[in-house]
């Protein structure tokens, strides 16, 4: 209805019906009444649309910083994919090196001192899967291990490029894939392509991969990330072994039931023996890998 029409027709009708359905004439001294409701009327109907429109101006509000905030996203991702392009690098899986932590925690919650070749076991993981990941982080001179990581869409899955070709490095600038099914080619080149940022060219079931050298400003950036890289692992294991500390200590305060302090200090001993064994294979291999990145030509 629309607002401006609605004192005149109550005006006009001077009567409406009432709960029970009587219909009751107005008076005319009424009528002032009339007027009032209608402006009321009035007024709530234009708060009404005043409201939608105010709505509607904020979720504009929120579309033009949700698209800014998403704008800046893709750039910082952008500017992350240069920074590894060249290197073939893939992000570090970190939630791999706290999977085990509920172990420890059912040792904690049931008060007993944790087996120290349990926690040195999982320490050497973490080095183990810190140098796996290490292989496809390309150095001065490229090693087939750089393909490691490749997956390839063969026969409806995904499978490791080794099992479906053979890599082979020609030269420092050149490797080839040789498919066991040639049919497999243009599956193993779109692989190498999207994964590693290179250029190959497939040709009757072989699959050549330029390898170009990268400039020393390019490795100085693979170096920045094997760092970071490196001491995310090294928190991993400073986890494990903080886990493992906060209940030897309670033992070695005589807070454990059933555990002598000198058991708890022995494996409290044992605990940070295996931690420095870690830190220290894992600082070997990140610097090996780091003299291999920065090697002159």
């Amino acid at each position: 209805m629309n607002a401006s029409r609605f004192p005149s027709l109550l005006r006009q009708s001077l009567q409406y019906t009432g709960r029970r359905g009587v219909v009751v004439n107005l008076r005319p001294s009424t009528l002032p009444m009339v007027d009032t409701v209608a402006s009321s009327w009035r007024f709530k109907h234009s708060g009404a649309k005043m409201g939608q429109h105010l709505e509607r101006l904020d979720e504009l509000a929120h579309e033009q910083s949700q698209k800014k905030a998403q704008e800046r996203r893709q750039k910082k991702k952008s500017r992350k994919a240069e920074t590894t392009n060249e290197a073939a690098a893939v992000e570090q899986p970190e939630e791999e090196l706290y999977q085990e932590d509920d172990e420890q925690l059912v040792e904690e919650e049931q008060n007993l001192l944790p087996d120290p070749k349990q926690t040195k076991l999982k320490m050497k993981q973490i080095v183990q899967r810190f140098v796996d990941s290490l292989k496809n982080m390309r150095g001065a001179e490229p090693t087939v291990a750089l393909f490691d990581s490749v997956q390839v869409e063969a026969y409806g899955a995904r499978t490791s490029l080794q099992s479906v070709a053979q890599v082979v490095l020609v030269s420092p600038t050149l490797a080839t894939a040789t498919c066991f099914d040639p049919s497999l080619a243009k599956a193993v080149r779109m692989a190498v392509s999207q994964q590693l940022n290179l250029n190959p060219s497939a040709e009757d079931g072989v699959v050549n991969i330029p390898l170009p050298r990268i400039s020393l400003e390019s490795r100085q950036k693979i170096a920045m990330t094997l760092a970071k890289r490196a001491e995310s692992y090294r928190q991993g294991i400073r986890q494990v072994r903080r886990k493992a500390m906060d209940v030897t200590k309670k033992g070695v305060a005589g807070k454990l039931e059933h555990v002598s302090k000198d058991d708890a200090f022995r494996v409290q001993q044992e605990v940070e023996a295996a931690t420095e064994e870690a830190i220290h294979e894992l600082n070997r291999a990140a610097e090996e890998k780091h003299n291999s990145i920065m090697a002159v030509e």
